[in-house]
């Protein structure tokens, strides 16, 4: 072990080059914004006041975070603070320009009345009364121009100000709206693909279904009398699959009831599903969208058994339903296939991968699927009337 020079931490010596260069908060490192060498500590932090600015109205200033500003909901309300803010300052300079005028005239009567006691306290013989009349009028013209002229430079400058303030928020409002204006595109642009996506799926979709049916039409091992045998191999691998999050299930081949019956599979799960998963063998039953749909009776009403044989002469595991017909699994097929319906209690696992069974052999199960044919209307039977 060798301590950190610059953290102090204890490290095993093949590691502290990695540990300098990763981990270290005291590692210094440079900053992508600005070239600044930063701890890195403190590089969060750092970075983050590259990506605010001051508010121009408040006194003190507050920072936006640019990033956080993507958000349209804050960006209004920010809008709106800083045009409160501007309709806040220029009332209250409104207010002490107002005040500063009443004093103003208050002063001017002030002056006056003390002209009048000057003018009559003087005799015609010491003074002109017109000349001194005059010479006082100037004097206060002069006293007022000079104080109207103080009040109206403080008053260009609060407008120049107020000017300024004013060009920054509209500029900032400009930024949102441009900034609002892109994401509207990249949300089009986006719903277009989805579109798009959609359409190639469902071409797709459709390719899957012309080529199953060839394969089936093909496949000597396709059912046609609601009984099929499904073997299922290479189990703890596709197991361990399942237990890591891929391939959690599996489809069985399409069979039918009959040649132009209803078409069915039977789906998985070696690792479970539902109350199941991780203790339980599920498996399920999927009703799929035939090309015969139109002369089935439909919700899909017959009884289904699910059979895993024993191998070695022993008692088979056996379970079974009724439909129920209010389900959506069980009525008319609108897309590829309906959603799964059965046991996802079927089997223990434990019991099912014990040698002891005769379940689970050569790596392999075989899982037998019945579905009641008692009182299925054949389309193809001679006894309907044409």
């Amino acid at each position: 072990m060798e301590k950190c020079g610059e953290c102090g931490t204890q490290v095993r010596v093949e590691e502290l080059q990695k540990h300098v260069e990763e981990f270290c908060p005291k590692s210094v490192r440079q900053c992508s914004d600005c070239s600044e060498m930063i701890a890195r500590e403190n590089m969060e932090a750092h970075q983050a006041s590259h990506r605010s600015i001051m508010c121009p109205a408040c006194p003190q200033g507050t920072a936006v975070d640019l990033e956080a500003s993507q958000d349209n909901v804050n960006r209004e309300m920010h809008s709106m603070h800083v045009l409160s803010a501007l309709n806040t300052e220029e009332t209250s300079d409104t207010r002490h320009l107002m005040a500063e005028i009443v004093d103003l005239k208050k002063d001017i009567h002030q002056r006056i009345g003390a002209l009048e006691i000057t003018i009559q306290g003087l005799s015609s013989s010491e003074l002109n009364i017109e000349q001194l009349v005059c010479q006082l009028f100037e004097q206060l013209e002069q006293t007022l121009n000079s104080a109207m002229d103080t009040k109206l430079e403080a008053c260009e400058t609060k407008a120049l100000t107020l000017r300024d303030n004013l060009e920054k928020t509209i500029s900032y409002l400009n930024e949102q709206n441009n900034d609002l204006q892109n994401l509207k595109d990249i949300q089009d642009t986006n719903m277009q693909r989805i579109n798009a996506l959609e359409n190639t799926m469902k071409v797709r979709e459709a390719s899957i279904i012309e080529l199953e049916q060839i394969f089936m039409d093909n496949n000597p091992l396709v059912s046609y009398n609601g009984v099929f045998i499904w073997k299922f191999t290479d189990f703890l691998w596709k197991q361990q699959e399942a237990q890591q999050g891929r391939n959690v299930s599996h489809y069985s081949t399409p069979f039918f009831t009959s040649r132009f019956g209803y078409k069915i599979c039977a789906r998985l799960y070696p690792n479970g599903d539902g109350m199941g998963k991780g203790t339980h063998l599920s498996v399920f039953f999927v009703v799929m969208k035939g090309e015969y749909d139109a002369l089935q009776e439909w919700p899909f009403k017959q009884r289904v058994t699910f059979c895993l044989l024993n191998q070695e002469r022993g008692s088979h595991v056996v379970d079974s339903f009724r439909p129920d017909p209010t389900s959506s699994s069980f009525r008319r097929p609108q897309n590829y296939m309906n959603i799964a319906s059965g046991c996802p209690l079927f089997v223990r696992l434990d019991a099912l991968v014990s040698t002891r069974n005769g379940l689970l052999k050569d790596d392999t199960i075989f899982l037998k699927i019945i579905v009641d044919s008692a009182g299925v209307r054949d389309p193809s039977s001679p006894n309907i009337a044409c």
